[in-house]
């Protein structure tokens, strides 16, 4: 594997609602004959102060982090900008004959560091800020065909603990946690290919709003699945606490496209099940 490494050259109280297709009505059980409405929506869209807005962080050019962020309009060319990559490190491993064996009977690999481009590595590390990143990778990935566009983006998101952590604030309002998701999703959905597929990682405090907020981005049409991810076991001092405690994390994963989106399936080999004693075949022709 090769791998190069470039680096990029509060208190808010907000709140929110949901919008969907005849919100201020309620409604009857009617005939299965009743005329349906046309103008009912996809998905349901949700509101939060400041939603046309963007947040903007300065940014801190030899440490590559963000101070607070604030408010600016989403057209500012602050948030838009595509900063030009720093070429850093490039880091290449290549196959040698083992000392003290006959040569081309044992390879090891050795790691090659180097701060010389490379045309023949690919894998790209960018340490930064990830809506510059985003930006300036959407600016060279939309000249692109879509075959050659991101097939799988995985996502570990703040999970807005109302954690002050090492290497960002995990403390967020809604309105800003949201502004800031919604802005890295509609960049990442544009340079996903058309069968791509986005896994979003992140536990229950904010799974609910970021399903609804994907939804209006991606297409309700286009949501998969919900992957539970266990994190904890219910035994030890978490067993005995007054509290509940969280036991998983959840994975959303939405395709591009899902009409065009297909799972390779892995098969694990297996010995015959005594258990399996029977087959049942139903006629597809019927």
């Amino acid at each position: 594997m090769s791998i190069k490494i470039f680096k990029m050259a509060k208190t808010y109280k907000g709140s929110l609602s949901l919008e969907w297709y005849n919100k201020q009505k309620s409604i009857l059980l009617a005939s299965d004959d009743s005329p349906q409405s046309k103008n009912d929506t996809p998905a349901p869209k949700m509101n939060w102060i400041n939603k046309d807005d963007a947040l903007f962080y300065e940014i801190i050019d030899a440490e590559g982090r963000g101070l607070q962020p604030y408010w600016v309009d989403r057209n500012d060319l602050r948030v838009k900008e595509a900063r030009p990559l720093r070429l850093q490190k490039v880091y290449k491993t290549i196959l040698v004959n083992k000392e003290g064996t006959i040569p081309g009977t044992v390879n090891e690999i050795e790691l090659i560091e180097s701060e010389l481009d490379d045309n023949s590595v690919n894998n790209i590390l960018i340490k930064g800020d990830n809506l510059l990143a985003l930006n300036t990778l959407q600016k060279s990935l939309l000249n692109l065909p879509d075959k050659d566009r991101i097939k799988c983006a995985y996502l570990d998101v703040p999970f807005n603990t109302e954690s002050a952590l090492e290497y960002y604030d995990d403390s967020l309002e809604h309105s800003e946690w949201l502004t800031l998701i919604r802005d890295r999703m509609l960049i990442i959905h544009k340079i996903l290919r058309e069968d791509g597929c986005l896994f979003v990682h992140l536990d229950d405090k904010e799974a609910a709003y970021c399903k609804v907020l994907l939804d209006e981005i991606f297409g309700r049409e286009n949501y998969c699945n919900q992957i539970i991810n266990s994190t904890n076991s219910p035994f030890g001092f978490k067993a005995t606490s007054n509290d509940l405690f969280k036991q998983a994390n959840h994975i959303l994963l939405y395709a591009k496209n899902k009409e065009m989106f297909l799972l390779r399936r892995i098969y694990i080999e297996k010995e015959y099940d005594s258990a399996y004693k029977g087959l049942l075949i139903n006629n597809i022709y019927n």
